[in-house]
């Protein structure tokens, strides 16, 4: 039989669970859908995003009891959600997005893609790319959806 801690224990992390499911769906939305980006002149705007592509896959909840944790295994996850002051970026992190976003995953040449990565990321090692949160607005959203 389980004693009182026991099962107020168990309830808690069934909330967690929750919780953290609700998070992620709402991560996973804001990753599709319309939402407001900041960009690095403080202004605020609407875009529409429609990535099907890597941040997107790598998604994924870890629940263990008690402890729960939400996962974007991207190399470049940290750098959507929070931005960056102009870190260098490493161009081999960039050629299956420049292959998928603007070769359309058509045939291009290994240099030709190669290239282009690097000129994208010398602009962000320059200018730094602006914060495009995704987890933060999830966990706001469902702070106040859980009464919390």
């Amino acid at each position: 039989m389980a004693t009182p801690e026991q099962v107020i224990a168990k309830e808690i992390d069934k909330k967690m669970d929750d919780f953290t499911d609700r998070v992620f769906q709402l991560s996973q939305e804001n990753l599709t859908i319309r939402h407001p980006k900041l960009f690095k002149d403080g202004s605020m705007k609407d875009v529409i995003t429609t990535d099907k592509g890597t941040l997107l896959k790598t998604g994924r909840t870890e629940k263990r009891f008690l402890n729960k944790s939400i996962i974007y295994n991207a190399p470049y996850s940290s750098t959507v959600e929070f931005g960056s002051d102009g870190t260098p970026t490493n161009p081999k992190e960039l050629e299956t997005w420049v292959r998928r976003k603007l070769f359309k995953n058509k045939p291009a040449k290994d240099s030709t893609v190669e290239r282009v990565a690097r000129n994208i990321a010398k602009s962000l090692g320059e200018r730094g790319q602006a914060q495009d949160p995704f987890l933060r607005p999830a966990i706001s959203t469902a702070i106040k959806e859980f009464n919390l």
